[in-house]
C-alpha cells in the first residue's frame, strides 16, 4: 500500500490521454471488490514478504468474481498483473535487490467476437434510416441537420437517428475503435486521388492508441466516398458524432457519447429483431472486420493481411485469432456437408395414412 500511494501520486502528474479516466481504472484494481487495496497482504505484510502463493489465492478470487459476472477474466487479471508489477518496481529503490513473485498463468481463450451478419447489418442499417424519417439517407445541410428534431429528454429523436446511421458507415468504412467515437472529428477525413486519378476518402485518426504512429486509413469499400460527402456535407466541421452533445478536447472519452450511442444501437436492434445479447459499439468494429474479411478473402492471405491490418489499426495475428479462424472453420463445415452422403439409416421414411 505504501508504494502504491507512491506510484499513483506520480500517475497523476504523467500526461496522457483520457487522464481521468485512467486513474478512475487504476483506482478501481486498488479499491475494487477484487482490487489488490483489500487483500490483507498489500496492508499488512512487507512487500519483501510477499509470495507466490499470495497472489495464487488473489487470481482465484478474481477470476472466480469474473465468472460470476459471465466473462472469464483474462483482461482484468492482465490488467492486475501490470499494476502489481509496477508496485515492485517502485518498491524497489527501498530494497534493490527485490524482484516480483511468479503470477499464476493465464490460459488465454479466444472466443468468436460477436458480429453482425450481412442481413443483420444490413437490417440494422435500414431501421435507422427509417427512425431517422429517412433524413438520414438525404444530402442535407448544416442548417437543414440542425434543424431535425431533437430534445435532450429523450434520446430517440431524428437527429441522434441520423447521428447513429454516419457512426454507423464510419465504422463500416475505416474499422473505428469504440473510443474513436466521442473524439472523431470532420477534419480528420479528405479526399485524395488514387494513383488511377479516382478520388476517394481518407481519415487521418489524430489520436491513435498508446504510442502508435498516425496514418492515413483507406476505405476499402466502393461506396465509403459518396457516404462519407453525405455525412460531411451535413456536419463539415467539428465533432462527427453527436456534435450536440457538449465535450472538450482531452476529456471526449468523459462525455456520455459512449453512452447514447451504445443505447441508441440497442434499441434499433431490438427494432430490428435482432438480438442485443453481447452487443456494445465495439461490435460494429468487430462486424466491419469480419464482414470484410468475409467479403474479400484475399486480404487474410499473406499478401495482404498486414496491409489490412495496419490499415485498421490492429495486428494481423488479431485478425487470425479473432476473425480468420472462424471464417475458415465455418467454411470448412460447410464443404464437409456438401460433401459428406447422409447415413441411410437416418434418413426419414414417409408413410401415407
Amino acid at each position: 500500500s505504501v508504494y502504491w500511494e507512491r506510484w499513483y501520486a506520480k500517475a497523476e502528474l504523467e500526461p496522457r490521454n483520457n487522464q481521468n479516466r485512467w486513474l478512475s481504472d487504476k483506482r478501481n484494481l486498488w479499491n475494487g471488490t477484487t482490487g489488490v487495496g483489500v487483500q490483507p497482504w498489500a496492508t499488512v505484510k512487507s512487500i519483501q514478504a510477499i509470495t507466490s502463493n499470495d497472489f495464487l489465492e488473489f487470481f482465484r478470487l478474481v477470476r472466480e468474481n469474473c465468472e460470476a459476472k459471465g466473462n472469464s477474466g483474462e483482461e482484468t487479471r492482465r490488467q492486475y498483473k501490470t499494476l502489481i508489477r509496477n508496485l515492485f518496481k517502485e518498491a524497489k529503490a527501498d530494497f534493490p535487490a527485490l524482484s516480483c513473485p511468479e503470477f499464476p498463468a493465464i490460459k488465454k481463450s479466444v472466443r468468436q467476437k460477436r458480429h453482425f451478419t450481412h442481413q443483420e447489418w444490413e437490417q440494422l442499417v435500414r431501421i435507422a434510416s427509417e427512425l431517422s424519417g429517412g433524413a438520414a439517407r438525404r444530402s442535407l445541410t448544416a442548417e437543414e441537420y440542425r434543424e431535425l428534431s431533437w430534445t435532450p429528454t429523450n434520446r430517440q429523436n431524428s437527429r441522434n437517428w441520423v447521428d447513429l446511421y454516419d457512426a454507423l458507415h464510419m465504422e463500416w468504412f475505416y474499422y473505428l475503435r469504440s473510443e474513436d467515437a466521442p473524439r472523431l472529428r470532420s477534419e480528420w477525413f479528405s479526399e485524395q486521388l488514387t494513383d488511377a486519378g479516382e478520388p476517394q476518402a481518407i481519415c487521418l485518426l489524430e489520436k491513435t492508441k498508446g504510442h502508435r504512429d498516425k496514418h492515413d486509413t483507406y476505405a476499402y469499400r466502393p461506396d465509403a466516398l459518396e457516404n462519407v460527402r453525405r455525412i460531411l456535407k451535413r456536419k463539415p466541421q467539428g465533432w462527427l458524432n453527436f456534435p450536440h452533445i457538449k465535450r472538450t478536447e482531452g476529456s471526449e472519452n468523459e462525455s456520455n457519447v459512449g453512452e447514447t450511442i451504445n443505447f441508441l444501437l440497442k434499441k434499433a436492434c431490438e427494432k430490428a429483431g435482432i438480438s442485443t445479447k453481447g452487443v456494445d459499439w465495439t461490435t460494429c468494429r468487430h462486424t466491419a472486420f469480419r464482414l470484410t474479411l468475409e467479403d474479400y478473402p484475399e486480404l487474410g492471405t499473406t499478401q495482404y493481411i498486414r496491409d489490412f491490418a495496419d490499415n485498421g489499426h490492429t495486428s494481423p495475428k488479431m485478425l487470425e485469432e479473432r476473425y480468420m479462424r472462424f471464417i475458415q472453420r465455418e467454411k470448412t463445415a460447410a464443404k464437409a456437408r456438401a460433401t459428406i452422403s447422409p447415413g441411410k439409416w437416418l434418413l426419414i421414411i414417409r408413410t401415407k395414412n
